[in-house]
């Protein structure tokens, strides 16, 4: 699954999730694009959707994991 959300005044709200497939067994790629108030997501190079959001995306950037397993990230970049 990819979710989205956004935070305000120190709460998480919900804005979209979405189901995707790939092999748990191997390194997943995770891109997100941010353009002004627009959003695009893609796992392993497949765009899973584009976001039309309520306002310009401003400030910080997370990152969160819905699930008990560990999780670690290589090669993480922020442009």
């Amino acid at each position: 699954w990819v979710r989205v959300a956004r935070l305000a005044h120190g709460d998480w709200m919900h804005v979209d999730t979405r189901p995707v497939r790939f092999d748990r067994a191997q390194p997943v790629r995770l891109t997100a694009e941010a353009d002004a108030h627009r959003l695009t997501v893609a796992v392993n190079g497949e765009t899973v959707d584009t976001w039309e959001l309520e306002r310009d995306l401003v400030g910080r950037v997370g990152l969160i994991k819905f699930f008990t397993a560990a999780v670690r990230f290589r090669n993480f970049e922020l442009q």
